[in-house]
């Protein structure tokens, strides 16, 4: 089984570009401005948080272009710490809107998880994580 599903998911790192961070960090956050820019009509994000003001800007450019953003947020760590975290910047724009989810505790520890994924799919096509 293990060798069908090496098989099947070859050809996607055969055609992907790779980063190594953080000695790519420059080219990996330059191409990740450009998938910004270059969506024409939606931009759909998983992350914990982030407090990049840049990339929020970029996103805010592409919401007033006509692009629909949707962002999920990890509720618990976004609400603790709104003075860094970009969500309440962007929510106040048209075209963006933001989710925050909560973890379920788990197992028998009294805390909740975190949701700790940074994924963006551009225009349905294009997947950076």
């Amino acid at each position: 089984m293990r060798r069908y599903l090496i098989f099947l998911l070859l050809p996607l790192f055969l055609f992907a570009d790779i980063y190594f961070l953080p000695r790519d960090s420059n080219r990996a956050f330059n191409e990740l401005l450009h998938s910004i820019q270059s969506s024409k009509f939606s931009i759909k994000a998983l992350i914990y948080t982030f407090t990049h003001k840049k990339i929020a800007k970029e996103i805010k450019k592409a919401a007033k272009r006509g692009v629909k953003v949707e962002i999920i947020f990890d509720k618990r760590y976004n609400l603790a710490k709104q003075e860094r975290s970009m969500l309440f910047y962007l929510a106040k724009y048209k075209n963006i809107d933001i989710y925050l989810i909560r973890g379920k505790p788990y197992k028998k520890i009294p805390r909740e998880g975190i949701m700790h994924i940074k994924a963006v799919l551009f225009d349905n096509k294009k997947m950076i994580f």
